[in-house]
């Protein structure tokens, strides 16, 4: 099909197509893990809004931001509006967990995996059942080869927050659906 889309865009649909011969099924993992962390901006974006009561719009926007630049794979942009956010003084006590998992994921995008682990402690102490900040810590231990560890703060977190088992199957709902668009982008 020629359309004046496909045109302007012609060498990233060539580069594409060529990829899609190569590896077919690596491409649409590549496309389903870029929708997985779309779709996961928007929940975290819908998540900020319904936070908005007791923070100010500044620090929201702030937030979002952070977020959205972490899983546009922007760590450094990430960071520096999550300080924003943290550092507000619209912020009351307890909130800002999010920009800590938000910190969290983006040190760990640049390799700073202390500053995650110190920054994912921070979100579950103002938040102590925030299934992001588990997961990141989780993430963390197996990457040391604390596997049983890693494990066992899942199946507590799970056995302890009935709503975090909502989240995992929500999650597993969002990546069969970035799966199946990635699929239907590349076909």
């Amino acid at each position: 099909t020629d359309t004046p889309d496909l045109r302007q865009a012609a060498a990233q649909v060539g580069a594409l197509r060529l990829e899609a011969g190569k590896s077919r099924a690596g491409l649409i993992e590549r496309v389903a893990y870029t929708w997985f962390n779309r779709l996961a901006a928007l929940r975290m974006a819908e998540e900020a809004v319904g936070l908005a009561t007791p923070i100010g719009q500044g620090t929201l926007a702030q937030s979002v931001t952070a977020s959205v630049a972490m899983y546009a794979g922007q760590s450094g942009r990430a960071i520096a509006h999550a300080h924003l956010a943290l550092d507000a003084p619209d912020v009351p006590p307890g909130f800002g967990y999010d920009s800590f998992v938000t910190l969290a994921l983006a040190h760990l995008q640049q390799g700073e995996v202390e500053n995650a682990r110190k920054d994912a402690l921070a979100a579950l102490a103002a938040q102590p059942n925030h299934s992001d900040a588990t997961a990141l810590l989780a993430t963390l231990l197996w990457r040391e080869n604390k596997r049983d560890e890693a494990l066992a703060l899942l199946d507590l977190h799970l056995r302890r927050d009935a709503r975090a088992r909502v989240r995992v199957e929500r999650t597993r709902r969002r990546w069969n659906i970035a799966v199946g668009l990635a699929a239907a982008a590349v076909l």
